[in-house]
Formats: structure tokens, sequence, C-alpha cells
């Protein structure tokens, strides 16, 4: 029994420290919430050069865990869906998958693809919302 208490504390200390300095580890996943601002498609570039992608959230718990720091830093943040390549068609753009089969949590009458423009998702104290791409934000970066 011992030597699974002492594995147990390894295996939690390990996925602890899995993540480099300045990344918050959740369920096997790395994060970092970014100081600087960046447009969409930079946040993209960054997260690419940090050998991760922007966040894509899975389900209620990983997007509650985001939340809680996105309201704690009171910034909002650019999370990796898109529907760029087919309007109103929602998918993370590193995996691909179709959120709005699985799981999303849109604000009100989000999305709303405002004038037409609104393509790329980002998370604030609001919850989710659309916005214009080009828009200078910070961006939550995401590894495993």
């Amino acid at each position: 029994m011992k030597s699974i208490v002492v594995l147990a504390f390894f295996i939690t200390f390990q996925s602890i420290l899995a993540c480099d300095d300045g990344w918050l580890s959740y369920n096997g996943h790395c994060y970092l919430f970014s100081h600087d601002i960046q447009s969409w498609i930079g946040s993209e570039g960054v997260c690419f050069h940090f050998g991760a992608y922007l966040a894509e959230i899975d389900d209620n718990a990983e997007d509650m865990f985001l939340q809680n720091f996105v309201n704690m830093f009171a910034k909002t943040y650019w999370v990796g869906g898109t529907d760029l390549s087919n309007e109103g068609d929602w998918i993370w753009a590193n995996s691909k998958k179709h959120f709005s089969r699985t799981y999303d949590r849109w604000q009100g009458n989000e999305p709303n693809n405002k004038h037409g423009l609104e393509n790329c998702l980002m998370l604030g104290s609001f919850g989710w919302n659309d916005s214009t791409c080009p828009s200078q934000v910070n961006y939550i970066c995401e590894k495993n």
C-alpha cells in the first residue's frame, strides 16, 4: 500500500512539473496565458513557436479552469476556435474538430458574425464570443 501512495505522489508531482516555466498544468496539458497581444493568426504563430497551439476547450471542466484564470487576469484571450473556412461551421484550428457537436459555451446571441467579419473565438469575462480575427488581444497556448 505504501508503494502505491508513493507512486501516486510521484505521478502527481511529475504532472505538476511537466510544464515549462510560466505554463500552467491541467489534466495532462500545459497552458500559457500570454502577456502580449496579437491577432488571432499572430497568436497561432506564437503558439506554434512554443511547440503548442491555440487552446482547444473540450469540456466544461477545462472551460472553467481557463475561465477562472481569464477572470483573475481580467483580460480577453484568443483560443483556437474559428469558422474562417466555412461560415457558421466552428472548428478547433489545430485538431479540426467541429466543437459545436461536442461542447461550446457561447454567450447571449453569439456567435453573431457581426458585420460579417467575426470568425475567431475569444474568451473573456463574458464567456465565448466570436470576434474579428485581426483584433489584438492576449491568447492562450496549449500543449500536451
